[in-house]
């Protein structure tokens, strides 16, 4: 139990240093490329920040090493990073209100000028952008007479004749768009389900090109699931205790020795896109093991049963699946994570063994020490851990519900594990 403790406090206190560190000093260089002014492309690391809005600055380093740059779209011509690719830009932006309980009656838009990187969804001969400003407003732009033309769409209010309000859409980004595609004739029967989203501009924009077979010099990679798999293996130890037994006290009143063991198998990780990447469903599929025992002690005047031990062994196969958030803080990779398990008992051995004297003789009669057991365990998994490269290392706590059915007894397992994992593919 002491161990226990000390493991929720080692994770608490983990928790909280990793998430201050992570709050104030995240960093997260990646591989990338600036343009400079001249129209050179120059190669470092770019601080990625997996950026909600468009940013206006951004922080590169040719090495790890050297010291920061920290640049604004006056200063390059544009950069890339991650399969996103960003230009610099001074464009009008809509600062109308788009909420509904803030729209205006006014059907005209508050335009004001924004110096920032626009992100390229499709550059060719017809290129969109998009940007995302202070106050979180979508907006799309077009590339036209050498200059980046906001695609104008606005909701506002109406008043009726009859009472009430009702909202009106100012579209006038379809007109725009029909001209600038008027090359292809079939765009018509396209805008007519284009609506102002990402997915819709983009699939207009890829039925333009489709049908034109013009060719598009850059588009983003649409992020994908990534799929790692490798071997895990490492040791454990698991304590067993149980609450309340009416069956036998003295199995209820038996302190029984932590069990080491080693557990081995494979894992398989679901890294979701997005969000630096940072969260993955890790499941593992591996073999684990504990053998306890304990002896309950009695006062051999008022009891003939002085003594009784009582062993448990276990072997199981099981099924982990947590969810891990991944905190890079200056160039390392620490992890959060916390989820379910699910064993299946492929290996049993119950049995108790009681002394007792009767007129100076022992006797020691030997029987099974639970009659009921299930073959299934459930538990709760709460854990922290490193990448360094292809290895993981994780030190993770579990709580699991035991082999007793709760209707002749309660127990829990508690196990600690320290495991390393090294990624195949």
């Amino acid at each position: 139990m002491k161990i226990k403790l000390l493991f929720l406090k080692t994770i608490l206190t983990f928790l909280g240093i990793v998430l201050f560190q992570s709050a104030f000093c995240q960093e997260n260089y990646q591989a990338g490329y600036i343009i400079r002014l001249n129209g050179d492309t120059l190669q470092g690391l770019i601080n990625y920040r997996g950026w909600v809005q468009n940013p206006k600055k951004i922080s590169f380093k040719v090495k790890l090493t050297d010291n920061i740059s920290v640049l604004t779209p006056p200063m390059i011509k544009g950069f890339g990073i991650l399969g996103e690719n960003y230009e610099s830009a001074i464009v009008e932006s809509d600062y109308s209100p788009d909420i509904t309980v803030d729209l205006q009656r006014n059907n005209e838009s508050i335009i004001n000028n924004d110096t920032t990187f626009l992100k390229t969804m499709i550059r060719g001969p017809k290129s969109i952008y998009y940007f995302k400003n202070k106050y979180d407003k979508i907006q799309f732009y077009i590339w036209q007479n050498d200059k980046y033309e906001l695609l104008i769409y606005k909701e506002s209010l109406q008043h009726q004749e009859e009472g009430g309000t009702v909202i009106v859409e100012n579209k006038k980004y379809l007109g725009q768009l029909t001209y600038y595609l008027q090359d292809c004739p079939a765009i018509v029967s396209k805008l007519e389900s284009t609506t102002y989203t990402w997915e819709s501009m983009l699939s207009l924009f890829h039925y333009y090109y489709d049908k034109t077979n013009k060719t598009v010099q850059y588009q983003k990679a649409t992020p994908k699931l990534k799929i790692e798999w490798g071997a895990v293996a490492g040791v454990s130890q698991t304590s067993l205790y149980f609450i309340y037994n009416y069956v036998n006290d003295a199995m209820a009143g038996t302190k029984y020795n932590p069990s080491v063991n080693a557990a081995y198998g494979a894992y398989l990780d679901l890294v979701f896109p997005g969000n630096f990447n940072n969260w993955s469903l890790h499941n593992e599929l591996f073999n684990t093991s504990y053998k306890v025992s304990g002896t309950f002690n009695t006062d051999p005047l008022i009891n003939t049963v002085y003594a009784v031990n009582t062993t448990f062994q276990y072997s199981y196969i099981k099924l982990n699946s947590l969810f891990r958030y991944k905190l890079p803080i200056k160039g390392r990779h620490f992890f959060i994570e916390s989820g379910v398990s699910y064993g299946m008992a492929i290996q049993e051995h119950k049995w108790v063994r009681s002394y007792e004297k009767i007129l100076g003789i022992v006797k020691v009669t030997e029987s099974p020490s639970l009659l009921f057991t299930r073959k299934s365990e459930k538990g709760f998994l709460l854990g922290f851990g490193a990448n360094i490269k292809k290895c993981t290392l994780d030190f993770r706590y579990e709580i699991g519900n035991g082999m007793s059915p709760k209707v002749v007894t309660t127990n829990r397992t508690h196990r600690l594990f320290f495991m390393i994992s090294y990624k195949i593919n």
